[in-house]
């Protein structure tokens, strides 16, 4: 998921890859952040990064500092996918 100058990429066991794009033919990646699972998802919204992974949590990272903390849904296997809209985030799994 782009948003400005930043991609924002769920790299499996590579955590969250955050590359700046401001240069399209030459992206440099800027960080990364690894979690105890795979992460299968992305969805940023302002200055929060939210990470779907195959351990059923949804893990909200801060832009600004890159620290991170897990949001469980024990119901699910995975998760596959999400968006957040008018302050409720719908799940796909």
């Amino acid at each position: 998921m782009g948003k400005g100058d930043f991609l924002y990429v769920a790299n499996g066991d590579s955590g969250l890859l955050i590359l700046d794009i401001s240069d399209p033919v030459h992206p440099r990646r800027v960080n990364n952040v690894i979690f105890p699972k795979k992460a299968l998802c992305v969805y940023v919204l302002d200055s929060i990064a939210y990470v779907g992974s195959d351990d059923r949590d949804i893990y909200i990272v801060h832009l600004s500092n890159l620290s991170f903390h897990p949001f469980g849904y024990d119901e699910y296997a995975s998760i596959k996918g999400f968006w957040i809209e008018w302050n409720r985030m719908y799940v796909i799994s």
